[in-house]
Order: C-alpha cells, then sequence, then structure tokens
C-alpha cells in the first residue's frame, strides 16, 4: 500500500510544472477551460439557425 503527503493538480487545465518564463497566462494559467467554454458556445449559438429553420417547418406542416 502506498501513501501520500501531499496530492498533486488532477483537474484538466492545471499542469505540474510552472510556466516558462515569459509565457503568456491567461486567468492564472486556466487556458483550457476558458477555450472549452468558447467551444460550447460556438456549438450553441451555430446550432440555433437550425433549429429556428425546424421550427418553422414544422409550423408551416401544422397549418397545411
Amino acid at each position: 500500500m502506498t501513501k501520500t503527503t501531499t496530492f498533486g493538480y488532477f483537474a484538466a487545465g492545471y499542469t505540474a510544472t510552472s510556466p516558462q518564463p515569459g509565457a503568456v497566462t491567461v486567468g492564472g494559467g486556466q487556458l483550457l477551460p476558458i477555450v472549452v467554454a468558447v467551444l460550447i458556445v460556438v456549438v450553441v449559438l451555430a446550432g440555433l439557425p437550425l433549429a429556428v429553420m425546424r421550427r418553422r417547418r414544422s409550423s408551416q406542416d401544422d397549418d397545411a
């Protein structure tokens, strides 16, 4: 059985090493969560026109 006295970084986006001198860090080095959030917003916004088109089509079919 192994015992540990300290805990490491287990969350995504954290590195166990310190950044290089002069490296750009965003939000304390949390670049990955920011990129993922932006990608989610882009996917949602890209899906809105498709949802509107489907809704218009279904309402036109109901009227006919």
